[in-house]
């Protein structure tokens, strides 16, 4: 198999909703896991143990099958994407032409294609326009034909349209085109979210937040429409909300572990640290050493006062990324409320070590440095603190360092 050195784009079709009724299923989620740290071979044992319990599910003998592909058994994989499209014709074929187009078998992968295109499974134009792994079928004058043929629908094209008008900053573009595909299909809880999203653009936040309504009132668990409305709570300024809505939309897209980051984060805003924890645990489930998900974790940990775990975490997290100065920042805001003040002077000399000429972190040590007695140092870093724009040392300068 040819080496495939740019897969960023395929995370883009790994977000199938999953089954109803196996959303809960542990392999499942561990083989969805796997797959994203590129573990493929433990991804296909994973959906292996699945397709044991649910072999008519055409999505996990899809995901198998693109973790046999990208483990590099050509072969294996061929025959998992063919069971695939035996269940639901067309769900796999895409993932069939991306296979026979990186083999050089170019008759079997424009089959393959537009058995793909007339099913109800196809992707969006621009995804495969932009799909890296059909590049060798570009040359063909087989790939100028096939797009002659109208693929899909007025209103496919119309959401497409809408979509990129978005991605361009162009709400207005994006308003006149939902208006006008409306018009015909008012009753459409996706193309509802997106005329939401490009008033929540203009600034319209009420006819948004009304645009939501009645797409919620249509279709209230559909992905379009519950990410529209983590983008209007947040706008609101309701952190409660956004985590509710991110954690529902971790129950349809439940390979989008980064939702459960930004449900913790939310619920941190909102005050409600154990259902944070729980959301950023239950990511560490599947990523137990992610320094990004053990850092959130640790500055929770901190905030209910579980300063012991708070700093294994933390201390684990500057073993993985030491040239990162906020993690030692971080360490050493836990020392400080700990009360152990020299190992948070540690910490925040590190840190600037790191990022010299930043003047809160002088501004914190400047405080360590007070509380244990060493107001030279302390005023001194006040000093530094002052002169790099942390204006609130004034006050300490004055009570402490007759300045």
């Amino acid at each position: 198999m040819k080496q495939i050195r740019n897969i960023g784009y395929i995370f883009l079709f790994l977000l199938f909703v999953l089954p109803a009724g196996a959303q809960d299923e542990g392999a499942v989620q561990e083989g969805i896991a796997a797959f994203q740290q590129k573990e493929y071979g433990r991804a296909a044992t994973f959906f292996s143990e699945a397709l044991r319990r649910h072999p008519q599910e055409a999505a996990f003998w899809l995901w198998r099958g693109k973790a046999l592909f990208f483990q590099g058994d050509e072969a294996a994989a061929r025959a998992v994407f063919r069971e695939a499209d035996r269940l639901q014709p067309g769900y796999a074929s895409l993932w069939l032409a991306r296979l026979c187009a990186q083999q050089g078998e170019k008759d079997e992968a424009f089959r393959a294609l537009q058995q793909h295109l007339a099913s109800p499974y196809h992707r969006p134009l621009r995804e495969i326009m932009l799909d890296t792994l059909l590049t060798p079928l570009e040359r063909d004058p087989r790939w100028r034909e096939i797009w002659k043929k109208d693929w899909y629908s007025r209103r496919e094209q119309a959401e497409a349209a809408i979509r990129g008008d978005l991605a361009l900053d162009d709400p207005e573009a994006a308003l006149q085109e939902a208006n006008t595909i409306l018009a015909q299909y008012n009753d459409d809880a996706v193309l509802l979210a997106l005329r939401a999203r490009a008033r929540l653009a203009q600034g319209d936040l009420h006819g948004a937040a009304d645009d939501l309504a009645q797409a919620t009132a249509i279709n209230a668990e559909d992905t379009t429409v519950l990410m529209t409305g983590v983008m209007i709570a947040r706008e609101k300024g309701d952190p409660q909300a956004v985590a509710k809505a991110c954690e529902r939309l971790y129950e349809q897209r439940p390979g989008d572990f980064a939702l459960l980051l930004r449900a913790a984060a939310a619920w941190k805003e909102a005050g409600e640290t154990e259902k944070a924890i729980t959301a950023v645990e239950h990511y560490r489930k599947y990523f137990p050493d992610e320094p990004r998900a053990m850092l959130q974790a640790g500055e929770l940990y901190a905030s209910k006062g579980d300063y012991h775990r708070a700093l294994r975490l933390l201390s684990q997290v500057i073993e993985k990324d030491p040239g990162d100065p906020y993690n030692f920042v971080t360490r050493g805001d836990v020392y400080m409320k700990a009360h152990t003040y020299r190992y948070a002077i540690f910490d925040y000399g590190m840190a600037l070590d790191l990022d010299p000429s930043n003047g809160e972190v002088y501004y914190r040590r400047g405080k360590a440095y007070l509380k244990t007695g060493d107001r030279e140092s302390a005023c001194f870093d006040f000093s530094r603190a002052l002169h790099y724009g942390r204006k609130k040392a004034i006050i300490y300068l004055q009570k402490y360092c007759g300045k």
